[in-house]
């Protein structure tokens, strides 16, 4: 099922229910079930599950947190210079806790570090926490891990779900709204309202956590990487509670496709409190996606084109970090550096041989010419040695997955000669290098109709393999065009101002894209 289709669906069913009237505890959850349902119907027709041995589940969950706990304090005691305290900052960052990059041994967070490179350099202090269970260490910037705490908000949430009075519902047509789901034969189910309900405890129980930072903190301003995710949404909510702007940071593919931020098609008069304030895009079009649904809430859920920062300081050579790191490249590839160089970007889910048949037939039967770098998306690095065994398989050792999964990705594009995917938001970012994109799949090819209309992107398709339209770009690249909607813009400076608590969020102030 293609992403177009599934949002669709998606703008069917608040066209059809009053989905902005769906109110737990008077907590408006519609922000929730949408993605719930986006990435439950992406699940079922595109991942593959792998079986596991039955285990009490809740006997799974607290292995899972004795394990965390362990790791919190390994990372915590190894790293202990950079375990930060909570005290009064002008901005909060919070990433998302795998969108990190490994710079000169250090862990270096690719959309926050940027930005408060920028706050520090205007004499702005800031303070990074840190949620997931990686607790990559030794980090480039003091951060507070989060999870343990978060851990702690989702069984106090569990327990008075259990032991509590039930919360008060407002679901109008609900029942209506499941059968209709229940009628499409999606594979799936629309959470009820049970759990609902024990879902709006444990985001209760995440705010009261956050709103204890935020009181140590008192920040002017907080941004967030992937806000969508539960705990995302919470923060959101206690950012909006206090009255603190919050950005979502822009980390990969946007537009009307992506469930996150486009075609909200039924908004609530004052917007959805789990939604971000502010959306801190790349590019035009990315701002122009979200604008096109948030106009009619006008002091809420607003872009501002901003760059990629992390990506312009690679698009040049002046930098020592990018010098260091081309030398890296070229030591690492000193027995290849005559071929061409392929980079294959893996995406989360998509890792069973079916999914990569296209990739691996093609590097099957590569020319001895090419060299396949192999990135793992940083969510399936557990998966390393399952991801090398099924492409050394193909009997070309013209292979590598170490290097291109280890150096930052933007290292690996400035000397890549033509990028392959399945669905990648790598195929927006190596256009910026002057990389052309092989797309296996019809489902990541409409996520990227730009591209392919200009020609840095290409599909595969049953006449045309990989193989023939890698030489083909090999020999025909297209022209390159700078978008400098890439570069910083005035959007740094607004947040600067909110920063220094010079300008207010208010309609009045709206500032142009």
């Amino acid at each position: 099922m293609l992403t177009s289709e599934i949002m669709d669906f998606i703008n069917e069913a608040e066209e059809l229910f009053p989905v902005d009237k769906w109110e737990v505890d008077s907590l408006k959850i519609w922000p929730f079930i949408r993605i719930h349902l986006n990435f439950s119907i992406y699940a079922h027709h595109h991942v593959k599950v792998a079986t596991r041995p039955g285990r009490n589940k809740y006997f799974a969950a607290a292995i899972d947190i004795l394990r965390d706990l362990h790791q919190f304090a390994y990372a915590t005691y190894k790293d202990k210079k950079k375990c930060a305290r909570l005290k009064q900052a002008d901005a909060l960052f919070y990433s998302d806790g795998v969108s990190f990059a490994s710079v000169d041994g250090s862990w270096y967070e690719k959309f926050c570090d940027p930005l408060i490179s920028v706050l520090s350099d205007e004499g702005l202090s800031s303070l990074l926490i840190t949620p997931s269970t990686s607790y990559l260490i030794p980090r480039k910037t003091s951060s507070k891990f989060v999870q343990p705490g978060l851990n702690l908000a989702k069984i106090k949430g569990f327990l008075r779900s259990k032991f509590k009075s039930s919360l008060h519902c407002e679901l109008p047509q609900f029942q209506n709204f499941i059968n209709y789901v229940d009628g499409k034969n999606l594979g799936i189910s629309v959470p009820s309202a049970e759990k609902l309900i024990q879902l709006v405890f444990s985001i209760k129980q995440y705010i009261l956590y956050y709103n204890k930072i935020l009181d140590k903190v008192r920040p002017k301003i907080a941004a967030i990487v992937s806000y969508y995710s539960i705990e995302g949404m919470a923060f959101c909510l206690a950012c909006r509670g206090n009255n603190i702007p919050c950005f979502d940071l822009q980390h990969g593919l946007q537009g009307p496709l992506h469930v996150a931020y486009g075609r909200w098609n039924k908004l609530p008069q004052n917007g959805y409190g789990m939604l971000p304030s502010l959306f801190w895009c790349w590019r035009d079009a990315d701002a122009a996606a979200i604008e096109q649904w948030s106009y009619t809430v006008e002091s809420h859920h607003r872009p501002i084109v901003g760059g990629n920062p992390w990506l312009n300081l690679w698009l040049e050579s002046t930098s020592e970090m990018v010098r260091r790191y081309d030398d890296v490249i070229h030591k690492a590839g000193a027995m290849y550096w005559d071929k061409k160089k392929i980079l294959v970007t893996l995406q989360f889910g998509i890792d069973d041989k079916e999914k990569l048949k296209p990739i691996l037939e093609a590097i099957a039967t590569a020319d001895p010419s090419y060299f396949w770098w192999i990135r793992l998306h940083p969510c399936m690095l557990d998966k390393r040695k399952l991801i090398h065994d099924i492409f050394i398989n193909c009997g070309n050792l013209n292979i590598d997955i170490t290097v291109a999964t280890d150096l930052p990705l933007f290292a690996l594009l400035r000397h890549t000669d033509v990028h392959v995917t399945h669905s990648s938001s790598t195929v927006i970012e190596a256009e910026s290098f002057g990389v052309p994109s092989v797309i296996t799949s019809d489902y990541g090819a409409e996520f990227f109709k730009e591209q392919v209309a200009s020609g840095w992107a290409v599909l595969v398709s049953d006449k045309v393999s990989v193989n023939q339209l890698v030489y083909h770009l090999l020999q025909h690249k297209p022209k390159q065009s700078m978008d400098d909607t890439y570069f910083i813009s005035p959007a740094t400076e607004y947040m600067l101002e909110l920063a220094s608590n010079k300008l207010n969020i208010t309609p009045a102030n709206k500032q142009s894209n």
